[in-house]
């Protein structure tokens, strides 16, 4: 993980943070970086609630499955 930013919102439980996670899938050895955007909602020092996004097309690359998930993407339309 090279920088986590925090961003401020009008709620004071929420949390938003965006990051870059970095790293090789030994499998493949294809190195990644995913782009990462965590939403949590903190309620006395603990989360009680979190979702993470990412660039599904980033995970699918790096773990050979691109042509997997064009086609899943593909079928459903």
């Amino acid at each position: 993980m090279d920088r986590v930013q925090v961003h401020e919102t009008t709620d004071p439980e929420l949390v938003v943070a965006d990051y870059r996670l970095h790293g090789r899938v030994l499998a493949t050895g294809k190195q990644f970086a995913f782009d990462m955007v965590m939403f949590a909602r903190i309620r006395d020092g603990l989360i009680t609630w979190s979702r993470i996004y990412s660039n599904p097309l980033d995970g699918a690359i790096a773990f050979d499955a691109a042509e997997g998930l064009l086609a899943a993407i593909t079928a459903a339309y």
